[in-house]
C-alpha cells in the first residue's frame, strides 16, 4: 500500500522495548510505528478533494488486488495529505481475505453493510459498500448512468408502452438509491458525530 502511495509507511512492526534491564520488553505486546502523515482525516476535512472518491476506489481496489481486505473503512481512517492524496490509516482489521475476521465486539452506533458480524469474515464486497456509503453522491450518479443506458438499449426495440414503462423504471431505480444512499448517509454522519463528542469529552 505504501509502495503506491495509499498509506505511510512502515517503520517499525515488533515488541515493545529495547530488552535491557532498565527498559525491558513488554511481554509479548507489539507495536507499529508509521510514517507521519500531514494532512487530516476525512472526518475533520473541511472540504474533500475533487478526485477523492476516484482515489478512494483506487486504493481499495489495489488492497483486493493484493488479496487484502480493509475492513473498518470509516472517515476516521482515512486521510487527505496536503497535496490532497488520499491515504488509509489505521489497519487494525486489515489482513487477507478469507483468513480474516471481524472483531468479537462491533459498534451497533455505526452502519456497518449487510452480513458484518462479529467474529465473521471480512469481505471485499464490504469494502465497497463502505465506499457508498462515504461517496453518495458518486454512487448515485453511476446507478443513473447505468440506468439509463439500459433504458437506451431497451428503446430501441420497445414498442411505445414499453418504452414509457422502462422510463418509468429509470426514474424509480434512480429515486429509490438516492434515497437509501442519503438515509444510510444521514446515519452514519450522526454515529460520527456522536463518536466525536464523546472523543472530546474524553
Amino acid at each position: 500500500m505504501a509502495e503506491a502511495g495509499f498509506a505511510p509507511k512502515l517503520l517499525y512492526y515488533g515488541k515493545i522495548g529495547v530488552g535491557t534491564e532498565e527498559m525491558p520488553w513488554y511481554g509479548d505486546l507489539q507495536m507499529v510505528v508509521m510514517e507521519y502523515v500531514d494532512g487530516m482525516t476525512v472526518h475533520r476535512a473541511p472540504q474533500l478533494p475533487s478526485n477523492f472518491c476516484k482515489e478512494l476506489t483506487k486504493a481499495i481496489e489495489y488492497c483486493h488486488r493484493k488479496g487484502f481486505v480493509f475492513g473498518d473503512l470509516r472517515k476516521p481512517n482515512v486521510m487527505i495529505t496536503q497535496d490532497d492524496k488520499v491515504q488509509l490509516i489505521d489497519f487494525d482489521w486489515a489482513g487477507c481475505e478469507g483468513k480474516v475476521t471481524y472483531p468479537v465486539f462491533i459498534s451497533p452506533d455505526i452502519v456497518w453493510p449487510k452480513g458484518v458480524q462479529g467474529l465473521e469474515p471480512i469481505l471485499q464486497q464490504h469494502d465497497r459498500e463502505m465506499i457508498r456509503f462515504m461517496c453518495p453522491r458518486e454512487v448515485k450518479a453511476t446507478v443513473e448512468e447505468a440506468a439509463k443506458d439500459n433504458a437506451a438499449r431497451e428503446k430501441q426495440s420497445a414498442s411505445p408502452e414499453e418504452h414509457e414503462q422502462s422510463t418509468m423504471q429509470v426514474k424509480n431505480t434512480i429515486r429509490d438509491s438516492d434515497d437509501e444512499i442519503t438515509k444510510k448517509r444521514k446515519i452514519a454522519e450522526h454515529a460520527e458525530n456522536e463518536e466525536e463528542a464523546m472523543e472530546e469529552t474524553h
